[in-house]
């Protein structure tokens, strides 16, 4: 791209078009779709009717899921880190991104763009909105297949984010998807298969729907030849992060051991030695974070214990991830100097930890 179209791109920015439904535009182009699901309540919470205890936790008492289609589309483009799909007639799709993360995106806003390499053959995207992070992956992009596999060609490619971690990209294993099956994406050049099949969102993030995640769960269980035997009590460490420590950590070991709870660094570990560990946990605590997500490798009877700082905000995530796969969630909350929902430091007051134990009925080892 020449000097003078940088420059025109950062003075004169644009703002194309946006289609929120795929089945919508699909509908209105005369584009025929396979339906996956109707539209359909998602997960609701154990306080159903009531309330829920804390107000950002309501959305989950009644959520709504739209109709999930699959279509066949070409002249499509995808450009931009995380894959946008960008429609035949150059509208941007909001199913699989945020509008908050769209415009503020170059791929979105600038008017020279970067032309886009053909692709021969059917392509099945698993790009998304942070999709190289261990929650979008796994919750977002790996959904994407259930219901959709059967009904793709022979010859479909599926394409991945090119910075994948190894054990990441080997998941795809767990739906007979080898690596001649694989085209990994170079985000800094766009492509324009000849037919893209694009999926309506299985389990939209904090809206998710059981049978996608049960459906994944044990795809899972089946490629680590897990058997999930829940016995041990996980507290999981956020000690390297940078953002929602438990500042008084040390404080608080000593509880801790007393209620048989073992103190993990799931980023130390391999994704098969998370998988192993997480499918042996009775009860998972920590604060808010990524290694949540390993509660989908964990038996529907564990109870999730999340920690927050005062403020759980948008970050519902796995509240819904928990209730869809049948556990028990529960929310502790701590302080923090930072009334926003990722402080750095979380102080947990010991007496509330005992708290929680108790009216969890979790008794002290003996």
């Amino acid at each position: 791209m020449s000097l003078h179209h940088r420059i025109i791109n950062r003075l004169f920015p644009v703002s194309p078009e946006t289609t929120d439904s795929l089945s919508d535009w699909a509908s209105l182009n005369g584009i025929e779709g396979i339906p996956l699901c109707p539209e359909r309540f998602g997960a609701t919470g154990p306080w159903a009717p009531d309330a829920p205890p804390f107000p950002e936790l309501h959305y989950l008492s009644q959520p709504r899921l739209p109709l999930r289609l699959l279509a066949g589309i070409g002249g499509c483009t995808i450009r931009g880190r995380d894959g946008f799909v960008v429609l035949p007639d150059g509208s941007y799709l909001m199913e699989n991104t945020s509008a908050k993360w769209l415009l503020g995106n170059p791929a979105y806003f600038q008017r020279f763009q970067s032309k886009p390499i053909p692709v021969e053959g059917p392509v099945f995207s698993l790009l998304g909105m942070h999709c190289r992070e261990h929650y979008h992956w796994l919750h977002d992009s790996l959904t994407l297949m259930h219901q959709t596999l059967d009904h793709l060609p022979d010859n479909t490619k599926f394409l991945v984010p090119n910075d994948l971690p190894d054990d990441k990209v080997s998941l795809l294993g767990a739906f007979k998807i080898n690596s001649e099956k694989i085209l990994v994406y170079n985000p800094e050049i766009p492509l324009a298969p000849d037919q893209l099949y694009i999926a309506t969102p299985a389990s939209p993030h904090r809206y998710d729907a059981p049978d996608s995640l049960v459906w994944l769960r044990n795809k899972l269980f089946s490629y680590y030849e897990i058997e999930p035997k829940p016995k041990r009590r996980l507290f999981i460490s956020r000690e390297g992060a940078a953002t929602r420590k438990i500042k008084n950590m040390p404080g608080l070991e000593s509880v801790l051991d007393a209620y048989g709870f073992e103190v993990i660094h799931p980023e130390k570990l391999s994704l098969p030695d998370q998988a192993k560990i997480f499918s042996q946990a009775a009860i998972i605590c920590g604060s808010h974070g990524a290694a949540h997500t390993n509660m989908i490798f964990a038996h529907e009877s564990a109870l999730i214990i999340e920690i927050f700082g005062g403020v759980i905000g948008f970050r519902t995530y796995y509240a819904s991830l928990a209730i869809a796969l049948g556990m028990t969630y529960k929310v502790l909350m701590g302080r923090s100097e930072d009334p926003s929902c990722n402080p750095k430091e979380i102080l947990l007051n010991e007496l509330d930890l005992r708290k929680c134990f108790k009216e969890n009925k979790i008794r002290k080892n003996e």
